[in-house]
């Protein structure tokens, strides 16, 4: 540790003067105070202050645990320092450190400036790292929570001309059709049920047209509330993939109030 520590001459008139431990003690805390504000083990440790332990001051001046104990206890009992302990170390604080040290008034200044200026270079700089972590808070929830888009109309019919190649392609957006696909969405179907539904129904053989009228279905059809449902419960399901083994009857396919024509189409 460099640098110089400053006494009153008049330190020799101090009531503990002749008391050699206590003297001794508060020597040696001088000496090893803190002259400036600093880190210690995630503690800012200010200036006049010392961090330290009974068993370290005896270790460090040759002198029982006990007689350490009782020096400070004078030192505190006249106010020349305060003691806090906490759960990783013990600071002692000099309370008139500077007056101790024999600050005049343009040392007092220099200092005051000197610490106004840290605290403010101290405050720019924990300020510059709080807008850091905002920023960086920001740009983690963009990259990790990126905004959901909904999907689609075009999308769905995209979607449904991919996967179900065995049906009539569907390559008109008309206005009856968006409504349809966003009256879905807007239900809470998701794109992943629309890719599981077409997926059924492409793996479907009676929707594909094995049925006892060759009827198959559409996009326009497989897009209604009611028959979406129906695919997705697996009503349409091949006897292979059915659990009851039994093929879906006409009413099935499509609301209850559907009915077949006399030339095998199903009219909903």
């Amino acid at each position: 540790m460099d640098g110089f520590v400053k006494i009153y001459r008049k330190f020799t008139e101090w009531e503990w003067y002749q008391d050699t431990n206590t003297k001794v003690v508060f020597l040696h805390l001088l000496l090893k105070a803190s002259f400036k504000d600093s880190k210690f083990q995630g503690e800012i440790i200010k200036k006049g202050e010392v961090v330290t332990s009974i068993s370290r001051l005896s270790n460090e001046l040759n002198m029982s645990q006990q007689a350490v104990r009782t020096a400070l206890k004078h030192l505190e009992k006249t106010e020349e320092i305060h003691k806090q302990s906490t759960s990783k170390l013990t600071i002692i604080t000099i309370r008139k450190y500077s007056v101790y040290q024999g600050l005049n008034e343009t040392d007092q200044q220099a200092t005051n400036k000197q610490l106004t200026s840290d605290q403010q270079a101290t405050n720019k700089q924990l300020t510059t790292l709080e807008e850091c972590k905002e920023i960086k808070k920001v740009r983690n929830k963009e990259i990790y929570n990126p905004p959901i888009i909904p999907p689609t109309a075009n999308q769905i019919i995209e979607l449904y001309n991919q996967i179900c190649i065995s049906y009539p392609r569907c390559t008109k957006l008309s206005d009856s059709r968006k409504r349809a696909v966003n009256a879905r969405l807007n239900s809470g179907v998701t794109l992943d049920d629309f890719k599981k539904a077409f997926e059924k129904a492409q793996s479907s053989d009676f929707l594909r047209g094995k049925n006892s009228r060759n009827w198959i279905a559409n996009f326009d059809w497989m897009v209604k509330d009611a028959n979406l449902a129906k695919i997705l419960d697996g009503n349409y399901d091949n006897k292979t993939d059915r659990s009851d083994n039994n093929e879906p009857n006409r009413s099935s396919a499509g609301n209850s109030s559907e009915t077949w024509n006399l030339s095998g189409t199903l009219e909903l």
